[in-house]
């Protein structure tokens, strides 16, 4: 004879005991009823809801558990109630009513539980924020001690820090090293699995904000060490983007100016691009485009990127949006039409009170003054951007804007102003002890200058040593 089946109430209470490790007669002890009375439970004799609420209390189990394990036994075990009247549905429809009661149950539990993540994540990010304020005038060895107090252990800030390490990029690579340093230290006390992926995700923007310090060797091994946790980690919720890594690390594979690869990258980060992110993304894309030398493909991408981008609310990808904008149409000889495009681009980098969006819209602006033959303004707006480059401590690009001035000298034969650029150049470069290529190149430079034999040639080889030298590893990585 085939064994009864339970009805529902049998089957959700047999549920709750194999779910949480509970035997029937330990549930007997605690409950204190008999055998014989557990079995008629389980079979659903004299089971009421109510009954079933007082055993999983019992179990240390709340209402909604036990609701969980009665809707679960209710896919399985579709009870019709008793037919009054002639046109109550059949057996056969209050099955298929059931089990669409129940996909409509389980589909309100995931949008609410969706919901409540989405409100719980943007709470723990609003805490973060608020404990970033606190911490944001220190620095240092203030700023690690801060971190060990219990109060600063939330994963909330540990992704704020890596926002603002990203935005310090910028401008302030040391500034962003330290907070990316800062987000590894918090994340690396949160526990569990995510708290795994967590530390993975942070130490990408570490190697984000290395490779920003030119500490190429360190971003390529912070990376790896990225990958390695964000797959033993988890985050089933979704609160950390993947794209966003991608997207960093092609960053780093166009400073070692690896092309295939960052482009690789960049388009797997698109794909996986969340709303806010996709624009970000595309004109990343378009910088290695141009830095790949390929104008009119970061002109197609840009285009595609002035859809996504809200200059009201994002003026600084705005920013990015013109600046990448005008440069390739310099590199495709169209200085006119990077004209048109400057006034608001230093009219944005006004607005972003950032130093280093500053001096690259004048250096943009002087090379097209030199392109459209205006050589007074584009000297004087380039030995500014020196000067600017020479107090924020960036020696590559004072290099080759150095170079952009050079190509004008030159052509007025003012050799011995490039003789004296290219001893500037020769201090800052041996000081960096940058390889002997380079050094090699910058010694021919001068003496080229000094016997007037200079050719465009000579210049741009120079600027290519640089490139090489800015991603080659830093004597700081033990090089």
């Amino acid at each position: 004879m085939d064994r009864p089946i339970p009805t529902l109430l049998g089957l959700a209470l047999a549920n709750l005991l194999n779910a949480y490790g509970w035997t029937s007669k330990q549930l007997c002890e605690l409950a204190d009823i008999s055998k014989s009375t557990m079995s008629r439970y389980l079979a659903g004799e004299g089971l009421t809801r109510e009954r079933l609420d007082e055993l999983g209390a019992f179990m240390g189990l709340g209402p909604e558990k036990v609701e969980g394990a009665v809707l679960a036994a209710s896919v399985i075990h579709p009870e019709p109630p008793p037919g009054r009247s002639p046109v109550d549905p059949t057996v056969e429809e209050h099955q298929v009513l059931a089990r669409t009661a129940v996909r409509a149950g389980l589909d309100a539990y995931f949008e609410l539980r969706t919901e409540l993540r989405k409100a719980r994540a943007e709470q723990a990010l609003a805490d973060g924020h608020r404990r970033w304020l606190q911490l944001k005038p220190f620095t240092g060895d203030d700023l690690r001690e801060l971190l060990q107090a219990p109060i600063y252990d939330q994963w909330g800030l540990a992704v704020v820090l890596c926002r603002e390490s990203e935005k310090a990029a910028a401008d302030r690579p040391p500034r962003a090293l330290e907070l990316a340093e800062a987000a590894v230290q918090v994340a690396r006390r949160v526990p569990g699995a995510f708290g795994v992926r967590l530390q993975g995700s942070c130490i990408g923007f570490l190697g984000n904000a290395q490779r920003v310090c030119c500490l190429l060797g360190l971003a390529e091994d912070s990376f790896g060490e990225t990958w390695r946790l964000w797959r033993e980690g988890e985050d089933d919720a979704g609160l950390l983007s993947e794209a966003r890594l991608l997207d960093l690390e092609a960053s780093l594979r166009r400073a070692q100016r690896n092309f295939q690869r960052a482009i690789e990258l960049h388009d797997q980060a698109i794909e996986a691009a969340g709303p806010d992110e996709l624009g970000h993304f595309l004109l990343n894309k378009s910088a290695t485009l141009e830095a790949k030398c390929d104008p009119e493909e970061a002109l197609k991408v840009l285009a595609r990127a002035r859809q996504e981008v809200d200059g009201n609310r994002q003026p600084r990808l705005r920013w990015v949006l013109l600046f990448n904008e005008a440069a390739s149409r310099c590199r495709m000889d169209d200085a006119r039409a990077a004209e048109e495009l400057i006034a608001e681009i230093r009219a944005l980098a006004v607005r972003l009170r950032n130093a280093s969006d500053l001096t690259r819209t004048l250096w943009l602006k002087s090379n097209i003054d030199a392109a459209l033959g205006r050589q007074e303004q584009a000297i004087t707006g380039l030995e500014q951007v020196q000067r600017d480059f020479d107090g924020l401590k960036n020696p590559y690009d004072y290099g080759l804007s150095s170079l952009d001035l050079a190509l004008i000298f030159r052509g007025e034969g003012r050799f011995a102003e490039i003789e004296a650029m290219a001893a500037r150049m020769l201090d800052i470069f041996t000081a960096l002890k940058i390889d002997r290529e380079a050094l090699a190149s910058i010694l021919l430079f001068q003496e080229a200058a000094r016997s007037r034999t200079l050719t465009t040639e000579m210049i741009e080889r120079l600027r290519q040593e640089i490139a090489k030298a800015r991603t080659s590893p830093s004597p700081r990585e033990g090089a």
